[in-house]
């Protein structure tokens, strides 16, 4: 695990945490760093960074523990209403980062269902801030310290968000169709093992792919695969699990199709457009980004 900001969501270790020494490609060795309930002060903080340590570790046994212990602390975090952006979208990061190593496992508890659910209500806080544009919202998820899938599932629920915003007149209940397409944007690609995967579109694309036969199965049949475990979830919206089985363009999941299978649902190609949109706004610098927020949801069907 990180140093850094990670801390501060602790007031002590649950765990003993340990620090690792050895030659690479030599068998490691590992030392006791952090005792349990040892207090995070600044102070120990600093002498971490001091000495260069980025990692620590925790013994498997006590992995559950610690992630449990780690979740309740970022959940307590953002349960904040007026927690300012900067806290908001590091602590948002985290906690998407669990609920993908849990669901990836299968776990599918209450705790779990909760932080999905406080964290799908984090994206959505992060992206309602009206006084802010996609430039804007690049520049902060850029400047701060956000993973690249983190900051692609924000901005395709930003975009998608403009979009059902502008049918507002068409559509009773807006917020039910935000909070789908953000469960959408959060889960439709979290089976898949790098950020190199995500962003293959075709099967052209599939077939020049560096992949084993199983990976690429895994590439072809993501979106069956987690419409599958995403209906297993507490709480999902009706209707997302669908958004993500389409999101390829196709019903049942499992192929790339040269074009968007014409009976897909209208939220599952608004959702293509912002996902496709949102990968050329985080391949671009941003001094070349090319579009205001208002640019691209008019642009949409």
């Amino acid at each position: 695990m990180g140093l850094g900001y990670h801390y501060r969501y602790f007031n002590q270790s649950p765990s003993d945490l340990y620090m690792k020494s050895g030659i690479p490609d030599d068998t490691p060795s590992f030392s006791k760093r952090i005792s349990k309930d040892e207090t995070f002060t600044e102070g120990l903080i600093q002498s971490l960074t001091q000495m260069e340590i980025t990692h620590l570790y925790v013994l498997s046994q006590e992995r559950i523990k610690f992630t449990k212990s780690f979740s309740h602390q970022i959940l307590t975090k953002l349960q904040d209403k007026n927690l300012p952006l900067k806290e908001r979208v590091q602590a948002t990061d985290l906690s998407y980062g669990i609920v993908s190593s849990m669901l990836k496992k299968g776990y599918l508890d209450e705790e779990t269902t909760q932080m999905v659910q406080t964290t799908s209500e984090s994206i959505l806080s992060i992206c309602s801030r009206g006084d802010m544009t996609s430039k804007e919202l690049v520049d902060h998820l850029t400047s701060l310290r956000a993973t690249n899938l983190f900051k692609r599932v924000v901005l395709i629920t930003f975009l998608t968000g403009g979009a059902v915003k502008k049918m507002r007149s068409q559509i009773r209940n807006v917020e039910d169709y935000l909070r789908k397409l953000c469960y959408a944007a959060m889960f439709h690609d979290i089976l898949l093992e790098s950020e190199t995967q995500v962003v293959i579109r075709s099967q052209a694309q599939l077939d020049r792919a560096n992949y084993t036969a199983e990976q690429k199965e895994l590439i072809l049949e993501h979106p069956k695969r987690t419409y599958e475990l995403v209906k297993g979830i507490k709480g999902c919206p009706d209707g997302a699990e669908n958004i993500i089985l389409e999101h390829h363009g196709d019903l049942t999941g499992k192929n790339f199709l040269m074009a968007p299978n014409e009976n897909i649902g209208y939220l599952s190609s608004v959702f293509m457009a912002c996902e496709a949109y949102a990968d050329e706004i985080l391949n671009r610098s941003l001094s070349t980004l090319p579009i205001s927020y208002e640019e691209v949801v008019s642009s949409l069907p």
